[in-house]
């Protein structure tokens, strides 16, 4: 009889662990976990500055954010510095190039003391978002900053419109590319795509836009296109950050929904509520016909043990970073 009760209270740990992960489908959810590791990237010279997004995707402060914004850094030596969300720009900390790769559109940065924790990345070079599902962008969007709101981070809400194989130039390398509909503007390059379980499945990159040809043929930009914006999969990153030896937190299972909540592992759920039923049924018929012989207050602690001892070891390697 004490086998059974540990027995269970052993299954109950490996299940409340698994579900920990599980979150509400709520934006702000999604955005109280990523903001934090979202900064504002700047490329500085004595003609100006541009900004953009990046991400941290590391413990080591490596940063992850498009090309374009620190193109200039490699054209004509401006810094390159960054500043985490909620802090002023006294606070900028000074970013080191690790890697351009201009093909793909994508920069690793170095930076150090950072104080946002690594995100998530979707971790399957296959995998792609669901076309339909819902996604989230944050980023620090220029046309955002207009009344003083620089360094706090902008989210908006879409959802995934197709994955495809495309280049972001001509010739240039063909790679995974998300089309979706969460606005975004000059600004948001390099920051994350997220889909509901907050793992980052793609950085932006570009945004549809249109050209109007005024009389005498010049042209003028427009933005009455809209719904189409445009990402690098986050298998992307994936692929570069292995070839540079850099840990990242990595998450292979596909993002479901499930009555409001979302989840990587619902099929495993099923299974382990599944095998624990049937070792609730076996335990109750031996309590049924052999009678109680463990006091209710040791199965208690038992319990507790278990789920306490199960939750250190799966949570190491649930989070342990590839």
């Amino acid at each position: 009889m004490h086998q059974l009760p540990m027995s269970a209270c052993v299954l109950a740990a490996v299940l409340f662990v698994t579900i920990a992960p599980a979150v509400a489908v709520e934006p702000h959810t999604v955005a109280k976990r990523l903001e934090t590791s979202v900064v504002r990237v700047f490329a500085v010279g004595e003609s100006g500055k541009i900004s953009g997004t990046g991400f941290v995707v590391s413990r080591e402060g490596h940063v992850a954010t498009a090309y374009h914004v620190i193109r200039p850094h490699i054209q004509n030596q401006w810094k390159i510095f960054v500043v985490e969300h909620g802090r002023s720009v006294e606070k900028r900390r000074p970013a080191k190039l690790v890697k351009a790769y201009p093909g793909e559109d994508l920069a690793v940065l170095k930076v150090d003391g950072l104080t946002g924790r690594p995100v998530r990345l979707n971790d399957r070079n296959s995998g792609r978002p669901i076309k339909g599902t819902t996604v989230f962008a944050i980023g620090f969007p220029e046309a955002g900053s207009r009344l003083g709101a620089d360094f706090e981070t902008s989210f908006t809400m879409g959802t995934v419109s197709r994955v495809f194989a495309g280049s972001w130039e001509e010739k240039g390398p063909r790679i995974r590319i998300v089309q979706h509909t969460a606005p975004t503007n000059p600004g948001n390059s390099g920051g994350p795509i997220l889909n509901a379980c907050g793992q980052v499945v793609g950085i932006n990159t570009q945004r549809e836009v249109a050209l109007i040809l005024l009389p005498g043929g010049i042209p003028i930009v427009t933005d009455f296109i809209q719904g189409v914006y445009f990402a690098s999969h986050s298998s992307v990153l994936v692929t570069k950050l292995k070839e540079l030896r850099i840990g990242y937190s990595g998450i292979r299972g596909t993002c479901r929904i499930f009555l409001g909540v979302a989840s990587t592992n619902f099929p495993l759920y099923g299974a382990i509520a599944a095998f624990l039923a049937i070792v609730l049924l076996a335990l109750g018929l031996a309590l049924l016909f052999r009678g109680p012989r463990q006091p209710v207050v040791q199965i208690i602690v038992g319990c507790g043990n278990a789920v306490r001892n199960g939750a250190k070891v799966i949570g190491r390697l649930v989070r342990k970073p590839r």
